[in-house]
Formats: C-alpha cells, sequence, structure tokens
C-alpha cells in the first residue's frame, strides 16, 4: 500500500498563496479603518504613526483628506504662523475636487525627513505649537507663549544668559 502525500514544493506554494491572500484581505480592511485623533495635539504624532504624509481639512473643516479621518476635532479651528516675528493667521489655498473649490481650513505636511509643517493652531482657548522637528506639540493657553515656544525665545535667552 503506498502512501499518498504533499510534496515539500506543493505545500510551500500553499503556504505563500495563503500568505499572499491574507495580506490582501487584511491590507484592505485595515487601510479603511477610521484614524481617530483623541485632540489637536495627537494629530502629528497619529499621522507619523500612521505613515500619513499629508492632512487637508476642507469644506468649513466638515471634510478631510485622507477621509479615513474624523474632521469632528478641527471645528473652529484657526491656523497662525509668525511672518517677520508678527502673528498672522495663514490662509490656505483652495483645493478643486471635482469641478468643486473648497476652502482649505487647514494643510499639514510631514515630509520625507520626518519634519512637518510648523505653525499654530487655536482651538477653543487653547493653542498648539506644532514644531518643525522632533519636539513634542506643546500646549498654552496664550498667544504670547505659544509663539515664544515657536521661536525658542525662552532658550536663546537661557543660552545668551549663560555665555554673558
Amino acid at each position: 500500500m503506498k502512501k499518498k502525500a504533499f510534496s515539500l514544493f506543493e505545500l510551500i506554494l500553499v503556504i505563500i498563496l495563503i500568505g499572499i491572500v491574507y495580506s490582501l484581505v487584511l491590507g484592505k480592511i485595515t487601510s479603511r479603518k477610521n484614524i481617530h485623533i483623541n485632540n489637536i495635539k495627537d494629530l502629528k504624532a497619529t499621522l507619523l504613526h500612521r505613515g500619513l504624509k499629508k492632512l487637508i481639512v476642507y469644506d468649513k473643516c466638515t471634510k478631510t483628506i485622507p477621509n479615513t479621518i474624523n474632521p469632528n476635532i478641527f471645528k473652529n479651528i484657526e491656523v497662525y504662523n509668525l511672518i517677520n516675528n508678527n502673528i498672522e493667521k495663514i490662509e490656505f489655498n483652495p483645493i478643486k475636487i471635482k469641478d468643486n473649490i473648497y476652502d482649505v481650513c487647514l494643510k499639514f505636511e510631514i515630509f520625507n525627513n520626518r519634519s512637518s509643517s510648523s505653525f499654530i493652531i487655536k482651538k477653543d482657548k487653547n493653542y498648539y505649537v506644532f514644531h518643525p522637528y522632533f519636539r513634542q506639540t506643546k500646549v498654552f493657553d496664550n498667544i504670547e507663549d505659544a509663539t515664544d515656544d515657536l521661536t525658542n525665545k525662552k532658550e536663546k535667552e537661557i543660552y545668551i544668559n549663560e555665555n554673558i
């Protein structure tokens, strides 16, 4: 009586096929999940963790690109930047989607070197400072402290005082 069995090649082929099918199905399931951002302070870390390069919030802060991010956290935000040592509100360029033009509330980018857009976001009574490099997002309750942090004013003063 001769035993029938699978050859090693057939077993490896089946395992590879199962792996490919599994990765395709799992990839489609995870890519459609909504990305939950607890608060604006978590924005940069969440985008970095998910490997996303860009976030655009548009149409009166009610829609996002990618559309897997819940836009509710961005309602009533104002975005500021320092221009010639003056704090100024940023007006982003509108975007065109399917022949419709929308105003943009926020455009946040993470670049290949893991640096990011740099500005201050005002939400309710808090000011969130996004630094371009590896510093964590900080939260302040007034615009003066936020601008000082964005320009590293206090750190510069400490450096100057130590070197006098």
